[in-house]
């Protein structure tokens, strides 16, 4: 499952905010279902970022954002969100299919008996 988190950023605040996602990744290393995130800038809108992170189920990720603790821990990113996507906070992906250098694999491939 994956969430992703928009934020805008412009002149002096994208080293800001480049330096607030850094800080508060260090304390999420230990944080039950999360398998990793990353910053992403876009090359086509300048000031733009996405936050992808990869969770092992929604329930691990519905317990996190639900936890108030979260939310002081990744306050310093509160200022930058973009809030003029349709979503509002955040949204929510299923993977419905992987592709890789040598092919691809779909979710029913992957769900089929053997």
């Amino acid at each position: 499952m994956r969430a992703l988190l928009w934020y805008r950023a412009t002149g002096d605040e994208v080293q800001n905010l480049e330096r607030a996602y850094r800080e508060i990744g260090a304390g999420l290393v230990d944080v039950p279902g999360l398998r990793g995130n990353e910053l992403l800038r876009s090359v086509s809108a300048p000031g733009e970022f996405v936050v992808a992170s990869e969770w092992e189920s929604l329930v691990a990720f519905r317990a996190w954002a639900d936890d108030p603790a979260h939310r002081a821990h990744t306050g310093k990113l509160d200022g930058y969100r973009h809030l003029d996507r349709p979503a509002g906070r955040y949204e929510l992906y299923e993977i419905a299919g992987t592709a890789t250098g040598r092919g691809h694999t779909d979710r029913a491939d992957r769900e089929a008996p053997l």
